[in-house]
């Protein structure tokens, strides 16, 4: 099976960063981290197009495939979430979408909401809790947009904070109830985690806050103000710089106990994430004024690291990472909650590819070993060609001698073996035979492109790929519309009664040869059509090569809806599948099945 890779993006404020995944069995490696630092900024944040420019040069440096997993997080603010308590209804389901509207004050039309079970154990008819989220459609679009201009798909949008809450369940070994504070340029968000119940804030306090600070005090630009920030000072020079940043972080800590006002749970750890967190001090700072114990993301504990990892930029921005790493375990499977605000009809395409490939290069190695097969025993038969045509010759030169010096009972059985040989190569002969047409059949008629697509060498390379794509669309359509799939090839010997002996149980058993083949086909205009151009382009060839007058030709029933057989689903010079268009039409192909026997003597 192709192993499932999965990509972060956390498009921040000042910076972009990705983190690479890659599951092998129950291990998690990450395989590559990106940090795009935004070269043009105001006031520490980036226009649209500085950020166009990191995601293009993302999707220009690091290939992200087609059946890679990409997800993408979206602020905390932009997402309205809302407790709810509900009876424990036995279709507690259908009662959170109706009753929805209730709690989300906006038109459920222009919204993508989602909802989560809170997991734990209830008392008898104790309400269920269930947390409601909703982010407007237009945020979700934004953010699409962005990465379809950088030629970047997208295949799940959830917000920062869950992010968040996914990397620290997975990979941070912290109790129940704790305090998740991730510093950003432009916010911070606050996560309050209560066993699997949790509540997020956003904070109006940030990295940027302590820049001003220090531009305001040094009286110089935003900019410099920034370096000097992120210069690691040390000794006195850190201590001046802290103390320019504490009012600021006096106001921070008052504002994260009014959050905790919120809850009645007692807090004992905070686990401290962003790149402002490295500021020095900070840590000391918020854990003596909250009175929590400080824990920071200092190591990778529970993944593995691939040897291509940069390990400088991991070690630089490892608690910047902290989003990311956490979009990229949700796109595994691996996150504890899986929550996704693409709309339902868009989500799932990276899956359907990874199962189109799969099944591609399973046909592949199909035919392979088809064709492997035949080769082999082709030659094997051979061999047994000729040494039973000379036995046939010498068995008819004594016949016609009447050589006296064999007895009648070495003529009979040499006569015997002869014979068990020849109904041995017979045997053979019929699976080289089918296998023979079948190679012959399927290789021909399931060519990618006609021959008619190949182009003059004199044109240039950009003429060629253009002259391609729009010939061979139509092209290839007309002549892929009357193909037929094998599916499945087989031969194996049974023990079966006589036809027309089935129910009698006095019957005996006898040994056969049965050679089963699978196909599909397109539909036509009816079965009937369909039936007869399998009987005609299938059928009839393999009963010339068998000597035959019928074979058994069975419609398996209902339909296989294969979009990817179809030249819509193709695509680029190489015509790989892509996914198909939610709205798009699906193409139904009838399965056939075609059964050859004889008996064994």
């Amino acid at each position: 099976m192709i192993p499932k890779v999965s990509w972060g993006i956390d498009i921040g404020k000042s910076s972009l960063k990705a983190v690479k995944m890659q599951r092998h069995k129950e291990t998690i490696e990450i395989q590559a981290v990106i940090h795009v630092p935004y070269q043009n900024m105001t006031e520490g944040v980036a226009s649209p197009d500085e950020i166009n420019r990191a995601l293009t040069e993302l999707g220009r440096r690091h290939k992200i495939k087609a059946i890679d997993q990409v997800l993408v997080s979206l602020p905390g603010q932009s997402c309205l979430i809302r407790p709810v308590r509900f009876p424990p209804v036995s279709d507690l389901d259908q009662m959170i979408k109706v009753e929805a509207g209730n709690h989300i004050p906006f038109d459920l039309e222009q919204v993508e909401w989602r909802y989560l079970k809170v997991d734990r154990q209830y008392a008898p008819g104790e309400e269920v809790e269930v947390m409601l989220f909703a982010v407007k459609k237009e945020d979700v679009t934004a953010v699409k947009y962005d990465l379809r201009r950088a030629g970047i798909k997208c295949d799940g949008i959830t917000i920062a904070p869950m992010a968040l809450f996914n990397l620290v369940k997975f990979e941070m070994d912290v109790p129940d109830n704790c305090v998740v504070l991730d510093i950003g340029a432009d916010h911070s968000d606050l996560v309050v985690m209560e066993g699997n119940r949790f509540f997020v804030r956003e904070l109006p306090f940030s990295g940027n806050d302590f820049t001003r600070e220090i531009a305001r005090k040094y009286k110089t630009s935003f900019e410099e103000a920034e370096k000097v920030k992120r210069s690691n000072l040390t000794g006195q020079q850190a201590q001046n710089l802290f103390a320019v940043i504490q009012p600021t972080l006096r106001d921070f800590v008052s504002e994260v106990h009014r959050s905790l006002m919120r809850t009645q749970s007692a807090f004992e750890r905070l686990v401290l994430l962003g790149d402002a967190s490295r500021l020095a001090g900070i840590g000391k700072f918020l854990a003596q004024q909250l009175d929590f114990k400080m824990q920071r993301f200092r190591d990778i504990m529970r993944m593995e690291l691939d040897r291509e990892v940069d390990i400088d930029v991991l070690q630089q921005h490892l608690p910047s990472f902290s989003v990311a790493m956490g979009l990229a375990l949700q796109g595994l499977d691996a996150a504890k909650n899986n929550l996704n605000f693409l709309p339902v009809e868009e989500q799932g395409a990276a899956e359907r590819i990874r199962k189109q490939y799969f099944i591609l290069v399973a046909c592949a190695v199909f035919y392979v070993l088809l064709i492997f097969m035949w080769i082999r025993q082709s030659g094997v038969n051979s061999d047994l060609e000729n040494l039973r045509a000379s036995y046939s010759k010498n068995l008819d030169e004594y016949k016609r001698r009447g050589d006296k010096k064999l007895e009648k009972s070495d003529f009979n059985t040499l006569e015997e073996d002869c014979n068990k040989l020849a109904n041995l190569v017979g045997y053979r002969n019929s699976d080289i035979k089918i296998l023979d047409t079948v190679v012959r059949l399927f290789v021909q008629k399931n060519d990618s492109l006609p021959n008619s697509l190949v182009k003059p060498k004199e044109k240039s390379i950009y003429e060629l790929r253009q002259d391609r794509i729009d010939v061979s669309d139509e092209m290839l359509k007309e002549n892929m519309n009357q193909k037929i799939w094998l599916l499945e090839y087989e031969s194996k010997i049974v023990m079966e009664k006589e036809k027309g002996e089935e129910e009698n149980e006095e019957a005996p058993l006898k040994r056969f040869r049965r050679i089963t083949i699978k196909v599909a086909a397109l539909v036509d205009e009816n079965e009937r059509e369909t039936l007869k151009r399998v009987i005609k382009e299938i059928e009839e060839p393999l009963k010339k090569a068998l000597d035959v007058k019928r074979l058994l030709v069975r419609h398996e029933g209902g339909l296989l809806q294969a979009p990817w057989l179809h030249p819509d689903a193709f695509e680029g010079k190489f015509r790989m599948p892509k996914p198909m268009e939610p709205e798009a039409e699906r193409y139904n192909y009838n399965m056939y099945k075609l059964v050859y026997r004889e008996e064994l003597k």
